[in-house]
């Protein structure tokens, strides 16, 4: 009899144990799973405020945010110069599941994923760049500022970039005719054979070398124009820049920049958010440029429209001789208009064309001494003047030309 007087008192306290358990269980799991109760004061959900809400107004409240979010949010991600959105539609939220997650006092995310097919749609960049992005790390700061409904965030691509694998040079330039100027050049690079634009600033060439170098105007003009060359490749914007009245021999049509002490500066300004380096090489032949860095967004290539101004002939007539000699006294040369464009491709497609700059270089008068009135052509009438002048005057000296936008008007 004690033996089941025993038994009879475990099975009577395992039943209580159970009953207590279960009892206790499902009172705990009703308190946390109570689809009727409100939510307490201080909970959010995503950005949400839902205290005081049951769970279905709650949910529909959350919806209603989330679609006003999907309809005018503003995600961005930029890179060097360009800008793109990424689509509302790569966001995908699970507001049920937010609610159903949502802890009582407590601010919770939103339950969002991101659609990385359309992410990567969206990044109108170079392949190379795109393909170096970290996705994942992207993704993450996408579901974070979208999980808490930020509707204007701007993302910056090179935060994620793995640089290191795409740091290449992204633009070079090469002047030969600089034997007059070789020793200016050898005494520059001693103090600057590598200069760094820093992001958002700019670089002045008569600034950088005021207290440090004294060079010659014209070894600085050889200097900024190796830059103004190698620039026109790149999105780096030339803030000042002047050129000549004529164009000089080192320099190529469009990519002269004069520097003249105190008037003519030359500006370079780097609207990117990394640096670039330019480094310098001096050979025996020519002067090179190499500009650093990460890639661009786009790939730039300098292109320019020439037209070539006749030049003018002037014959001054001698005291009278009994021969019609004539003589050359100064050759002159044609002038030349030029316009500078950037054509930009993305991946091999044309973009857009752009007018970077607009050059007039004067000509200069072909001036020829008659000792007697020559008999021109019928054809070249037009385009010879025949003035009457003492063997003792001098032609006309034109003054430098300060600026490559205003320019005195081309002689006809």
């Amino acid at each position: 009899m004690k033996r089941f007087a025993r038994l009879g008192i475990v099975v009577g306290i395992s039943c209580i144990f159970v009953f207590v358990v279960q009892f206790g269980l499902r009172t705990a799991m009703m308190k946390l799973f109570d689809t009727t109760a409100p939510f307490q004061e201080g909970t959010y959900i995503g950005s949400v405020n839902v205290s005081g809400m049951g769970r279905e107004q709650a949910q529909q409240n959350v919806q209603k945010q989330v679609d006003a979010w999907l309809a005018s949010s503003n995600i961005q991600i930029t890179y060097q110069e360009a800008t793109v959105s990424v689509p509302a539609t790569a966001f995908v939220f699970d507001v049920p599941g937010s609610i159903a997650s949502a802890k009582q006092k407590m601010r919770t995310p939103l339950i969002v994923t991101v659609d990385s097919k359309q992410l990567i749609a969206s990044l109108q960049f170079s392949q190379e760049v795109v393909a170096a992005i970290n996705q994942e790390v992207l993704q993450k700061a996408l579901q974070q500022a979208s999980a808490n409904l930020a509707r204007d965030k701007t993302f910056v691509a090179t935060e994620f970039l793995q640089k290191e694998s795409i740091h290449r040079v992204v633009a070079q330039s090469e002047i030969k005719a600089i034997d007059k100027y070789r020793d200016e050049l050898g005494l520059w690079l001693t103090e600057y054979e590598t200069l760094t634009l820093e992001p958002g600033h700019e670089l002045s060439l008569q600034e950088l070398v005021k207290e440090k170098l004294s060079l010659t105007d014209s070894a600085l003009s050889v200097i900024a124009t190796l830059m103004n060359e190698a620039a026109l490749s790149t999105n780096l914007e030339v803030r000042k820049r002047s050129i000549s009245l004529q164009l000089p021999a080192y320099a190529e049509a469009g990519t002269e920049a004069r520097i003249e002490k105190d008037k003519a500066d030359f500006i370079l300004y780097n609207p990117n958010k990394t640096p670039y380096t330019m480094r310098f090489q001096l050979t025996n032949s020519s002067m090179s440029l190499s500009i650093e860095g990460l890639p661009f967004a786009y790939i730039y290539m300098p292109y320019t429209e020439r037209t070539d101004v006749a030049k003018t002939k002037i014959v001054q007539v001698m005291t009278p001789a009994k021969h019609d000699a004539v003589t050359a006294r100064r050759e002159g040369s044609d002038g030349l208009f030029v316009k500078v464009y950037r054509d930009v491709y993305r991946d091999g497609a044309f973009i857009k064309r752009e007018q970077v700059a607009e050059d007039r270089y004067l000509p200069v008068s072909q001036v020829k001494h008659a000792l007697v009135m020559p008999k021109l052509p019928s054809e070249t009438t037009s385009q010879t003047a025949v003035v009457p002048t003492p063997p003792t005057t001098e032609a006309p000296v034109t003054p430098p030309n300060t600026s490559a936008s205003v320019v005195p008007a081309l002689s006809e």
